[in-house]
């Protein structure tokens, strides 16, 4: 909203910026920012007109000025009832201001600011229109922020004092803690300060949470260690079993000396394997739900900040302590994809890695029971799907079809086995599987973004031809979720 406000110069928008903080606020000082903001607008259109006037006086002065008046309404057309009532709202602001009134409502700010719009409209000559919902939306924004920040911190809070009282805190960590809450003491200048000075603090307690969490971490990958060679004796053990299942001679084989060595150190096989049991339910109880979470959001940030490494490490530890979550998993095969490949490694290994780890996260997320949690699961999964089609065609078209003159047999790759192709496929098996979930609310906006991807591929192949796993009905159905009504022409790849 009142976009042409910058044309009056920086002033004029910082001071409306100071009224749409103070509606933000709820504050009753939004009166004097409106005046403020409207008495500065009224002085800047009379200076730019050259109309000399006495500086000191009001904005409601100014406005009683036959000069002023006809300035405004018969030059720049500003219409008398629109004049009259921004008068009105100059002798309302005072009346508020007087009467030292400390709340305002909603839709007296709709009634000041949509008067006040359609008086600057008409001097700036815009056509842009008053939208008063979007006032309604942001008042009392600072305050539902606020609200939803003192509980997170409270919530934050909660978990660490248990720390504090299991003593599961250093002295180190326990300073920090204190210096943290001492945060709390925050200015008293409004909302708008006190919710930065939370997420300071928020901050500051997130980091210290996770310290601790890394701290249990390396507990845990000692314990992890100390378990590997139990897994190898089970792993031995298994395989010898296994083929002498079948009845293959295996007595002079690896594994049963593997498998009959271990045994030997050990009074019986059954104490190892339900020792291996305890140990593993042992190093599970020792995280709770919110220490699980807490991981998940330690690999988020880094996930988010390109950080994949580190990434991939959390994500890891959480496939241990939770090995039937489809999450864990999947962005960590994904971070061990991240980084630069040259072309053959990304067609060959790369992608297909990529594809097998979409596939292996819908698998596993059509196993869920909760319909909710399956609909949620699938939209971060198709998001991200969405993403790196759409980076895979670029790639396609900025490294591959692109001729490389220092390393010619990429051209001949290209000629051979066209990349787009396999990119058309896959995005045609992820739209298949999407169009299994169409009552999820979110199926259209996925069904669209892959859609579009997927006419991309096509528009990018020199003949505008699609993989011929895709049948002429698919192709159709798929280009039409995009908007693609009418749809390229339906050419499948020919083997010449």
């Amino acid at each position: 909203m009142f976009e042409f406000l910058s044309g009056l110069g920086y002033e004029i928008q910082a001071r409306y910026n100071t009224v749409l903080r103070d509606i933000k606020s709820k504050s009753s000082s939004f009166y004097d920012a409106y005046l403020d903001l409207q008495e500065a607008s009224i002085k800047a259109i009379i200076d730019a007109h050259g109309i000399e006037y006495d500086e000191s006086r009001t904005c409601g002065y100014l406005l009683r000025d036959e000069r002023i008046r006809g300035l405004f309404v018969n030059t720049l057309g500003v219409p008398k009832d629109a004049y009259d009532k921004i008068q009105d709202r100059t002798s309302k602001v005072n009346h508020h201001k007087h009467h030292k009134e400390k709340h305002i409502m909603a839709d007296s700010v709709v009634l000041f600011m949509e008067d006040f719009h359609r008086f600057m409209k008409a001097c700036c000559d815009s056509n842009e229109e008053f939208d008063g919902e979007y006032y309604r939306g942001i008042f009392g924004e600072y305050e539902r922020a606020n609200a939803a920040l003192t509980q997170e911190k409270e919530a934050i809070i909660s978990e660490l004092e248990d720390l504090v009282r299991e003593k599961r805190m250093t002295e180190e960590q326990l300073k920090t803690y204190q210096d943290a809450l001492a945060l709390s003491k925050v200015s008293e200048e409004g909302l708008a300060e006190e919710n930065d000075a939370l997420l300071r603090e928020i901050s500051a307690l997130k980091s210290l949470k996770l310290s601790i969490l890394d701290q249990k971490l390396s507990k845990t990958i000692d314990m992890l260690n100390d378990l590997q060679h139990y897994v190898l004796e089970s792993r031995a053990i298994g395989i010898a079993v296994g083929k002498t299942i079948i009845g293959q001679d295996i007595t002079e084989t690896d594994y049963m000396r593997d498998a009959m060595e271990s045994v030997k150190k050990r009074d019986s096989v059954f104490n190892m394997l339900h020792q291996q049991g305890e140990d593993i339910e042992s190093l599970s109880s020792k995280f709770s739900d919110m220490d699980i979470d807490s991981l998940y959001e330690a690999a988020k940030q880094h996930w988010d900040s390109k950080n994949y490494k580190v990434a991939e490490r959390f994500y890891e530890h959480i496939c241990l302590l939770r090995p039937l979550d489809w999450k864990a998993p999947f962005y960590a095969g994904l971070c061990k994809l991240k980084g630069n490949y040259n072309v053959m490694n990304f067609v060959y290994n790369v992608f297909p890695r990529s594809q097998q780890t979409f596939y292996a996260a819908i698998n596993q997320i059509k196993m869920l029971e909760n319909e909710q949690a399956k609909f949620d699961a699938f939209g971060e999964v198709f998001g991200i799907a969405v993403e790196m089609c759409d980076k895979y065609v670029k790639n396609y078209v900025e490294g591959i079809r692109k001729p490389n003159e220092e390393d010619p047999k990429y051209s001949l790759f290209e000629e051979e086995a066209p990349f787009i192709y396999a990119v058309q496929a896959f995005i045609a098996s992820l739209l298949r599987e999407l169009e299994q979930f169409k009552q999820m609310p979110c199926f259209e906006d996925l069904a669209s973004k892959l859609s579009k991807v997927f006419e991309s591929s096509i528009k990018e192949d020199p003949k505008h031809c699609c993989d011929r796993t895709i049948s002429r009905e698919e192709y159709d159905r798929f280009l039409k979720y995009g908007g693609n009504s009418e749809g390229l022409a339906y050419i499948p790849r020919s083997d010449s």
